[in-house]
């Protein structure tokens, strides 16, 4: 299968698929520290902007994974890659599940794009049972990472669909505005949050 035949042509795709072996080596280490905070077991868990399910194909061996986005192309990427996921098709501010739904509610790299990020966790911290799992990029590390690869020079690293930007500070005290957490990581060049719900 030629690569333009998979290619759903989004910037996560090329992120995910890099040829550079820094990115890739990055993001590896960033799925192994969501993997370790998502820990074992068969607990419903689901994934809000998943994209192309990089996160959840990481994940396949559990029972119930749903994933959300509001792509077409990327879901029917995914759906093609996580044969063990569900995906469909929700805004972020309005899901279609009920409270308390999942125990582990992902939400990777999607709030640096929201008007409102604010009412997304909101949102998140609604359907999540017990922990949820949010990630931005750490900045000005990520907006750095991006110059020394000359990408996005233009806007000083910053990629053009990101309409917020937090340091670990600045995210730690959004997030604990809404939620109890339990524990942050950093995996460069992102911040990763755990917290319960």
């Amino acid at each position: 299968m030629s690569k333009k035949s998979i290619d759903c042509g989004t910037s996560n795709y090329m992120k995910y698929n890099a040829g550079n072996p820094l990115v890739r080596y990055a993001i590896s280490n960033f799925l192994r520290e969501v993997k370790s905070m998502v820990g074992e077991g068969d607990l419903p868990l689901i994934d809000i902007g998943c994209g192309e399910g990089f996160s959840l194909k990481m994940m396949d061996s559990r029972t119930l994974s749903v994933g959300v986005d509001i792509n077409l192309d990327s879901l029917a990427y995914a759906r093609k890659t996580s044969q063990k996921s569900v995906f469909c098709v929700a805004d972020i501010n309005n899901l279609p599940f009920k409270d308390k739904s999942f125990n582990v509610c992902l939400c990777l790299e999607v709030l640096e794009h929201l008007n409102n990020p604010s009412s997304a966790i909101s949102e998140l911290k609604r359907i999540s049972k017990d922990f949820l799992i949010l990630s931005v990029p750490n900045n000005p590390y990520y907006r750095i990472s991006n110059m020394l690869r000359m990408k996005n020079l233009s806007r000083f690293g910053e990629d053009k669909d990101h309409l917020n930007s937090w340091s670990v500070k600045g995210f730690r005290k959004l997030v604990e505005t809404h939620l109890n957490i339990v524990d942050i990581k950093t995996p460069f060049p992102w911040t990763l949050i755990l917290c319960e719900t």
